[in-house]
């Protein structure tokens, strides 16, 4: 039971830190991450415990850390709710969450049974409830993914097989000492459960680490360090490009979502390789037509230029660079954050060497247009930019998944 305990410590360490890393921005896999790793603590805490079990401090926490679970786990559940159409996948969003559902009545028996059994009931059920925050982890990521338009098991099996493998080799180490030697002590296992994390947490985090490597090793060479920055983020984002998806079966809405992802996307040309419109034919068509290879950087490239060219084509007069009417709230909504780089509303942002143009832009969103309404604007804008795009793209549109 102790190398099953272990393991699950592992797997729900690196599943909560990945579910961190690839949708920070994503409510509920934040509250499924903060599940995981709450649980993945409370693993480690048992495994102490047992060996340790007239401790205390280890006494004290080992029955109480499942009530830090519930709060993150109940978000989770709260957010795999939302109202959204079906999910092009197999499984429609409706049944995930009848899947959620019944991953939550499992956790809620086996929380039960975990604090009304015995010893051997306890080790018998970690892995069960385990497993159930795995489940809820795995929904939240293929819905996640599916509204990010991105795939998910290529990069999740990546993900894991390094982590895997990283915590086998410095961990399995700790563990040779402990056989060989010094047998299972508190402090070496400790020292195992923290070689385990540091292992796994390396892989999960390893882009911004050799970034900030980078910024030291190459800090005379700032074109070598960007471009090195460019190709790990290409290379990372890779993996989470859906060849599969077929564009001319995506209606309207999720067309539009794509679109506006992309517009978001425009001041990071590596992000923009995992974004589905990559694939577009006219991209490739305009590619072999200027003689360039079929390469990912270069569609992700492209569909930029194509997406510039569309706000553009919002523009009202021609002739003039800037203005405040009506007309130009669509274009200026788009032009001057996503082609431009402004970020009126960051206190962090440098808005040096502007065009006056940009600075007259800057000034008017800082004093007349509120984040919010900004935020109305670029939807609506984005809209415009999705039917342009799909139009000359010779996209069809389709209803509900029906041409």
């Amino acid at each position: 039971m102790f190398l099953l305990t272990l393991f699950l410590f592992a797997l729900t360490t690196w599943f909560g830190l990945y579910l961190l890393i690839r949708y920070p921005g994503s409510q509920r896999s934040r509250s499924a991450s903060a599940g995981l790793l709450i649980f993945a603590l409370g693993l480690a805490l048992e495994l102490l415990y047992r060996l340790d079990p007239a401790n205390d401090r280890f006494a004290l926490w080992h029955h109480t850390y499942f009530l830090l679970l519930l709060f993150p786990w109940v978000s989770a559940v709260i957010y795999l709710l939302p109202e959204q159409s079906l999910s092009r996948s197999r499984l429609s969003l409706a049944q995930y969450r009848l899947l959620a559902g019944a991953i939550t009545l499992l956790f809620g028996l086996s929380l039960w049974l975990h604090h009304g059994g015995e010893w051997l009931a306890r080790a018998w059920l970690l892995p069960l409830i385990g497993l159930s925050l795995v489940g809820l982890g795995l929904i939240t990521a293929v819905i996640d993914a599916h509204e990010q338009g991105e795939a998910l098991w290529p990069d999740l099996f990546r993900s894991f097989d390094y982590a895997f493998f990283t915590a086998l080799l410095f961990g399995g180490l700790v563990g040779l000492t402990i056989y060989f030697s010094t047998g299972l002590t508190l402090p070496i296992l400790l020292l195992l459960l923290l070689t385990i994390t540091a292992a796994i947490t390396l892989q999960i985090f390893a882009d911004p680490v050799q970034e900030a490597v980078d910024k030291i090793a190459l800090a005379y060479f700032p074109q070598l360090r960007q471009a090195r920055s460019q190709l790990r983020t290409a290379a990372s984002s890779l993996p989470r490009l859906d060849n599969e998806l077929d564009l001319s079966q995506l209606t309207e809405a999720e067309f539009t979502r794509l679109t506006r992802r992309a517009l978001s996307q425009m001041g990071n040309l590596p992000r923009m390789v995992a974004n589905p419109l990559v694939g577009l034919p006219l991209i490739r068509q305009r590619l072999a037509e200027r003689g360039e290879p079929d390469d990912t950087l270069l569609r992700a490239a492209e569909l930029k230029v194509l997406l510039t060219e569309a706000i553009e084509r919002l523009k009202p007069d021609e002739t003039a660079d800037f203005g405040t009417t009506d007309a130009w709230r669509h274009y200026n909504a788009l032009y001057f954050p996503y082609v431009v780089g402004l970020r009126p509303y960051s206190r962090r942002a440098s808005h040096t060497s502007l065009d006056p143009a940009s600075r007259q832009a800057l000034d008017w969103f800082r004093q007349e247009v509120p984040e919010r309404t900004l935020y109305n604007w670029q939807s609506a804008a984005a809209e415009l930019v999705a039917h342009d795009v799909r139009q000359r793209a010779g996209e069809p549109v389709a209803v509900d998944g029906i041409q």
